[in-house]
């Protein structure tokens, strides 16, 4: 049921930002099968993809260590288009292993981390993700 799961993440990596700090930030938050460095438009992202729902383990644990299951659910939730969550996080909460949802520049100055889920039944996933 939840064995078709796949995440991408994306994080912007400001000059004035260290590219492992990002990095470690991402990673905190998401397990990711591959990381890499991309440059768009003279822009730099950490980008990563992983497979399965262990990929998403520590989005679950920082739900549940922060007691933010309903919040989360209600984000999530309103984030569902088509069989995909898309989700922003500060990046500068995330380095410190805290999930915090943002919901644009204002909430996240340094730009958020985009994590995009895809999953045949995301009303599922996000159950998943916030009980417990």
């Amino acid at each position: 049921m939840l064995s078709d799961v796949e995440v991408e993440v994306y994080a912007e990596v400001r000059p004035t930002e260290s590219e492992a700090k990002v990095r470690n930030a991402v990673l905190n938050l998401i397990d990711l099968d591959e990381v890499e460095v991309l440059v768009m438009n003279n822009t730099k992202f950490i980008h990563g993809k992983a497979r399965g729902l262990r990929s998403l383990g520590k989005l679950r644990e920082l739900i549940r260590r922060g007691r933010i299951g309903e919040t989360a659910r209600e984000v999530l939730s309103r984030s569902v288009i088509g069989n995909e969550v898309v989700i922003n996080a500060n990046k500068q909460a995330a380095y410190v292993g805290i999930l915090s949802f943002a919901m644009g520049e204002v909430e996240s100055p340094l730009g958020p981390i985009t994590i995009r889920i895809r999953a045949s039944n995301p009303q599922h996933l996000i159950t998943w993700l916030t009980s417990g």
